[in-house]
């Protein structure tokens, strides 16, 4: 289980990798995207076109990529680069982090009184009349529209 301070790093190190990432595409020796800047050799001359926005192919694979992870993997109710997912089960809101999925399954309604949410391997949560039970654990009885947040394996339980 990672604490709170481990996974803020390893968030932050994954923004710094997609920076850079990023930036190797968009920005080359004759190509630089984010300074407007395009240089080439023409003969036996050097020519420099500034102020100019010249998309590379690598650049605009990036950013296709991009659009389509963010449109794929993140939503009100699943985020694939935060990790969080979110759900309405029965009358509580429910919220599970360190969730790396494309899609998550809903919340199924076993009967009037149980709901039981499965989003990831690692979080199981059953709600039974009330009485929260997250990975076989129970966690006594929770009132009408409170929020669950399983936060890395820690289970807390917010009032409206």
């Amino acid at each position: 289980m990672l604490s709170s301070a481990k996974y803020t790093t390893i968030l932050r190190m994954k923004t710094v990798l997609v920076a850079v990432a990023v930036w190797c595409c968009g920005c080359s020796r004759s190509n630089n995207l984010l300074l407007g800047r395009v240089e080439a050799n023409v003969g036996a001359h050097k020519v420099v076109v500034t102020d100019s926005r010249v998309w590379s192919t690598r650049w605009l694979g990036v950013v296709v990529v991009a659009v389509v992870v963010w449109c794929c993997g993140c939503s009100r109710s699943n985020n694939l680069l935060l990790g969080r997912v979110e759900a309405n089960v029965g009358a509580h809101r429910v919220v599970v982090t360190d969730c790396y999925r494309t899609s998550v399954p809903a919340p199924e309604k076993v009967s009037d009184t149980e709901w039981h949410y499965a989003p990831c391997r690692d979080a199981e949560v059953w709600i039974r009349k009330d009485e929260l039970e997250v990975n076989g654990r129970g966690y006594g009885k929770i009132r009408a529209r409170d929020t669950v947040v399983v936060d890395h394996g820690v289970v807390s339980v917010k009032g409206e």
